[in-house]
């Protein structure tokens, strides 16, 4: 942010600056007016550097304030995209998110690691193992697997042709 500091020097700079040539009309002696002249140059060159400081202060937060709207269109893109999904189980303490049915259109059902729907990413999880017993899914992202036991009593979703069904 722009310090009310670095304004407040800037305009004491320019306010010396006027001074010092006020001065100047009023002094006839040539050795004087070079001093006069010395010191508004000085004066100037102060006066630069405020204003690049001030420049890159702005820079800076022009740059801040782009990336957070990059970030707060990233978190409304995600919003719209996680009401696409469904928090199921796949057994007993075993959680996934599921593409709720009146999303899919032509995108196949399919499941997303929990972990990483948490953190706000998008991974899906790859069924490994299709046992009678046991499914064991893996996540693509953070590596997760998840052991779904067939016996707990809990729905199935097993993918076929594209689409999860239950068992």
């Amino acid at each position: 942010m722009i310090s009310l500091t670095s304004v407040t020097t800037l305009l004491g700079t320019f306010k010396s600056i006027k001074e010092a040539a006020d001065s100047l009309i009023s002094l006839r002696d040539e050795h004087l007016i070079m001093g006069k002249v010395a010191e508004i140059n000085s004066k100037l060159i102060d006066a630069q550097h405020g204003i690049f400081a001030v420049n890159a202060e702005r820079s800076e937060l022009v740059q801040m304030v782009s990336a957070l709207e990059k970030e707060i269109a990233d978190l409304k893109a995600w919003n719209v995209e996680k009401e696409r999904y469904k928090f199921v189980a796949l057994a007993s303490n075993v959680m996934a998110y599921q593409l709720k049915p009146t999303e899919s259109g032509t995108e196949p059902t399919h499941l997303l690691c929990a972990n990483c729907f948490t953190d706000g990413k998008k991974s899906f999880l790859n069924q490994n193992v299709h046992g009678t017993s046991i499914d064991i899914f893996k996540c693509n992202r953070c590596g997760n697997e998840l052991r779904a036991d067939k016996d707990d009593g809990h729905p199935r979703f097993i993918p076929t042709r594209g689409r999860l069904n239950r068992y």
